[in-house]
């Protein structure tokens, strides 16, 4: 996945290029008297600056799950595109738009990892059963569009989130429990299934580190066993799509202090799609 800065970067070259459209449309009006006209804007359609364009943001969003939210926007821009068979000043200036919204979020998030710091001041750990991973990788995916680096992440189950080739698993998830952590209890049935996540729950609450619990799908507290307290409220992801994105605005501004109430929405309702809709969920990008 590409860093914060180098995806701002990215976002502000494509910013550059909308504007060079722009200049090339306008140029190629002038010289034809008729602005706007639609063979004219046809000729954008073979420029290796549109072509380019449509790569680059393609790989932008494989890459950098934070602006995932934005790619519905970006794939009904380029349909209207080929549908009418030209580029349009009203599309140049509605990519313009749509990229500095992206922008904007990526400046946000990057101000969030600031002040989280890479590897500094907190860390996460996602205490789960392999068995969940799909629902794993779509919080680490929404953890990342709050500002948080795969290296602020702890979960065993993602790549670049857990131990090395040739580490010792236990030794090096004893070694997590030393650093200021904040745990994230992914609670299943398989969770209690499983004796490495009883035993990680033991250890956060020996070593009395924070905790947020996720209800998965099909459990309930009611079921939980361990030490943690049953009555502290976590986040379910059985309730409503609106209920369901309540909560984790207030687990995101329990963790990210920083990051704003439109990035939150953002990420959460690409979070809960995920969830809700299995067929095409986990879909933001690879690790």
């Amino acid at each position: 996945m590409y860093p914060i800065e180098e995806s701002i970067n990215m976002v502000s070259g494509f910013i550059a290029v909308c504007d060079s459209l722009s200049q090339t449309l306008v140029k190629k009006t002038v010289l034809n008297f008729n602005y706007d006209n639609r063979a004219v804007a046809s000729i954008l359609l073979t420029d290796p600056k549109w072509r380019n364009l449509n790569t680059d943001v393609s790989r932008l969003f494989n890459n950098t799950p934070a602006v995932a939210s934005y790619i519905d926007r970006w794939e009904t821009l380029v349909k209207s595109i080929t549908s009418a068979g030209c580029i349009l000043e009203s599309a140049v200036d509605e990519m313009k738009v749509l990229f500095h919204d992206m922008l904007g979020c990526l400046k946000d998030i990057n101000q969030c990892t600031e002040v989280t710091g890479s590897g500094g001041e907190m860390k996460l750990f996602i205490s789960h059963n392999s068995e969940d991973r799909e629902y794993c990788q779509t919080l680490v995916y929404f953890l990342i569009s709050l500002g948080f680096k795969q290296e602020d992440i702890v979960c065993t189950s993602i790549p670049n989130c857990g131990p090395l080739v040739g580490d010792d698993i236990y030794v090096w998830l004893r070694s997590q429990f030393y650093e200021n952590l904040h745990v994230i209890y992914m609670l299943s049935e398989n969770y209690f299934k499983s004796v490495s996540s009883v035993c990680e729950m033991g250890a956060a609450w020996v070593t009395q580190k924070s905790y947020t619990s996720f209800i998965l799908p099909e459990f309930s507290m009611g079921k939980v066993q361990g030490p943690i307290d049953k009555n502290k409220m976590g986040v379910d992801m059985n309730l409503d799509d609106s209920g369901l994105r309540a909560q984790l605005k207030q687990f995101a501004k329990n963790i990210c202090v920083t990051v704003s109430d439109s990035q939150i929405d953002l990420a959460s309702d690409q979070f809960i799609k995920a969830v809700k809709n299995p067929n095409n969920a986990f879909t933001w990008g690879t690790f």
